[in-house]
């Protein structure tokens, strides 16, 4: 490939990494409880938070040392990653309502979760320039799908998102600090991010990530605001959505397999086969009329368990070793859950920035006095 196309196919492999079940969903139910500005509030820290990746870890050496030194937790993140898709396939069938004939959900949904199993193995026998490639097609694959959903629905695919929700822009401001909080620090666990800044040092890396993100992934979240009013029976479901949900999941997923493929399992393997498991078992078994609920809760970890991990662990401060800095992770984590639980699940929203807040002040209030070695 030319330097120019090697950015090119970079960008486009890191929008397609960061299209997660959440950037095609989430969208859905923000712009539900809030109208079109839940969808802005999604996207703004998404774009601004992965796109900082590449700029604040310029260097392929800092990057190494970054994931030497979490990889554990880089693990997990791209565990649940893995679940979380599995879970999204296997109920998404069933969301959607398509019929499934003498099959039954439950087949149906198992053959999704295989047939996208089998293409995440397939994957397997890609090298670097095979990803990139792949990272085209499914981009291309995407478009298809949009210009399908238009063409066979002769346009009512499509229409306007609602601009207001159930819940107030007040409410909504009061929510926002858990977007920012996630996509703001989430994107520094994220094992893909750190191979192509790994393999793209210098201004081609940050060429990869500002038009990865700014251009490419900004254009498919844009996308889900385009189809958020057929799930929410404005406009007409149209099933050649489920390519654009295949193909993106099935990339995202393969390429987080490779992550946790190339770097050695260590005391995390059982863990994250569990994690993987536990996610097709939710997929085939969660009850298809609680499938928000299923959503919420593997959300959750990217709202306030990885992006305090981030803030409190991997940010270098003045502490004794990292067993402090995680236990301090680990008591803000149990103290917020409860918090954000109470304020997500009973809408009483002014206590979400105070579950944030938490983990926020947690590094601050607790500061042994010797500098650690740690650094991000």
């Amino acid at each position: 490939m030319r330097r120019s196309s090697l950015a090119l196919s970079r960008s486009v492999f890191l929008a397609c990494s960061w299209t997660w079940c959440i950037g095609m969903f989430l969208p859905v139910f923000l712009v539900k409880d809030f109208g079109v500005w839940g969808w802005v509030a999604f996207a703004l820290p998404n774009v601004v938070g992965a796109a900082a990746v590449g700029l604040i870890v310029r260097t392929p050496p800092r990057s190494k040392q970054t994931v030497e030194r979490h990889a554990p937790a880089m693990r997990v993140f791209s565990a649940v990653t893995i679940a979380f898709h599995f879970y999204f396939l296997g109920q998404i069938l069933r969301v959607i309502d398509l019929p499934t004939g003498p099959m039954g959900d439950l087949v149906a949904a198992g053959g999704f979760i295989a047939l996208a199993a089998l293409a995440v193995w397939a994957t397997g026998w890609l090298k670097t320039t095979g990803w990139l490639w792949f990272a085209v097609a499914t981009l291309a694959l995407s478009a298809l799908a949009g210009a399908l959903m238009y063409r066979m629905s002769s346009g009512h695919a499509y229409a306007p998102p609602p601009n207001v929700g159930e819940y107030s822009m007040g409410d909504l401001l009061w929510f926002s600090p858990a977007l920012f909080f996630g996509f703001l620090l989430c994107p520094h666990l994220d094992l893909t991010f750190h191979r192509v800044r790994q393999e793209a040092p210098g201004r081609d890396g940050d060429i990869a990530f500002l038009v990865g993100f700014c251009v490419f992934f900004l254009g498919l979240i844009a996308f889900s605001l385009a189809y958020v009013a057929s799930f929410l029976g404005i406009a007409w479901l149209n099933s050649w959505i489920l390519l654009h949900f295949f193909i993106q999941s099935v990339f995202t997923t393969g390429a987080h397999r490779r992550e946790l493929k190339s770097i050695q399992p260590g005391a995390q393997g059982r863990l994250v086969a569990v994690i993987v498991i536990a996610g097709v078992v939710m997929g085939l078994f969660w009850p298809a009329d609680h499938f928000r609920l299923g959503y919420d809760l593997i959300l959750y970890a990217y709202t306030i368990p990885f992006p305090a991990y981030v803030w409190i662990v991997m940010i270098p401060r003045r502490r004794k070793a990292a067993r402090p800095a995680f236990a301090t992770w680990l008591y803000s984590v149990a103290g917020a859950t409860p918090i954000f639980a109470l304020g997500y699940l009973g809408h009483v929203w002014w206590l979400i920035p105070v579950s944030i807040a938490l983990p926020l002040v947690a590094p601050i209030v607790h500061r042994p006095d010797v500098a650690a070695s740690e650094t991000h």
